[in-house]
């Protein structure tokens, strides 16, 4: 594997915006402190290590840089989360001057502590990560993905006991019409999201690529991404959230990272999948696949990470 000296130094750009971004409070855990203390040493160090331009040390640095984006971003996302928790609890307004994602998602986050308790939260994390991503009140998940995953799954898949809409449709129709109206055209494309599991089945120019929904195979979408026009094949599986893009082309762009499935593991899945959602449809009729999905997606990535790693 070949691997470029620029994107080490931007992944170490980026890792120290994140800390230079993130003012973290007195009282913060000693874990979070320790992490966020030394990172500034082994930054010099992995710079030190590029400028040999050795391989094998270039390979070194690749590999620490991806365990210290784990723990960085942990660190950063703690830290980031009590403060939001601190300032909905006090009373603090959102933030205008933070971009319309941020401003969005603080205010579902202040619609969401409304639906659910403490303890409700930590039930919710455990059936969607299993029983070992908690331990007391410490929440124990993957912060490049299971993480995002996990609040995704929450605000647009589940449907709290007592609720007959999800978190994301209730805060819509609680909260729509107040909204500034960029705010309220990001949330009209989250409300029409799409989460599947896709095929790569055409790549072109301008950053967009065509997939199959492998759960509804007359479908094909037109998905415009840099990243992952970069990264996926022709051929290649992933789990993700779609949002339609509304312009005359079509388009639609991926919410968050996805997950990507490697072709022997969904050549395992894709047959008891298959069995699952045929039962589904025949006992729910009128019910959709992304019906589904949404009931299913949390058991599906049980599944996958009890199989082990790919």
């Amino acid at each position: 594997m070949r691997i470029d000296t620029e994107v080490l130094r931007m992944r170490i750009s980026r890792l120290r915006q994140l800390i230079s971004d993130t003012c973290v409070p007195s009282d913060a855990p000693e874990e979070i402190r320790h992490i966020l203390d030394t990172t500034p040493t082994l930054f010099r160090d992995v710079e030190a290590a590029i400028q040999s331009n050795d391989p094998m040390a270039l390979e070194h640095c690749h590999d620490l840089l991806k365990t210290m984006e784990t723990y960085i971003e942990w660190a950063v996302g703690t830290v980031s989360g009590r403060i939001m928790a601190e300032e909905i609890k006090s009373g603090k307004d959102t933030n205008p001057s933070l971009n319309r994602e941020q401003r969005l998602n603080n205010r579902i986050t202040r619609f969401l502590m409304t639906k659910i308790d403490g303890p409700k939260y930590l039930s919710l994390v455990r059936e969607f990560a299993g029983e070992d991503s908690v331990k007391g009140d410490t929440v124990y998940m993957d912060t490049r993905g299971e993480t995002e995953d996990f609040s995704q799954w929450l605000l647009h898949d589940t449907v709290l006991p007592g609720e007959s809409q999800r978190i994301i449709d209730l805060f819509a129709t609680a909260e729509l019409a107040t909204l500034p109206s960029d705010e309220q055209d990001l949330l009209r494309m989250r409300l029409a999201d799409r989460l599947s599991i896709y095929r790569v089945v055409k790549q072109s120019k301008n950053e967009i690529y065509l997939v199959q929904d492998l759960l509804s195979l007359d479908d094909i979408i037109r998905i415009k991404d840099r990243s992952t026009s970069l990264s996926l094949q022709k051929g290649s599986v992933f789990i993700g959230r779609a949002l339609p893009i509304y312009t005359k082309d079509r388009l639609h762009c991926l919410m968050g990272t996805i997950t990507e499935l490697p072709n022997t593991l969904w050549s395992i899945l894709s047959g008891s999948t298959g069995k699952s959602l045929r039962n589904y449809l025949e006992k729910n009729l009128g019910s959709t696949t992304q019906d589904f999905f949404r009931i299913h997606h949390a058991q599906l990535r049980r599944e996958i990470r009890n199989m082990g790693p790919w």
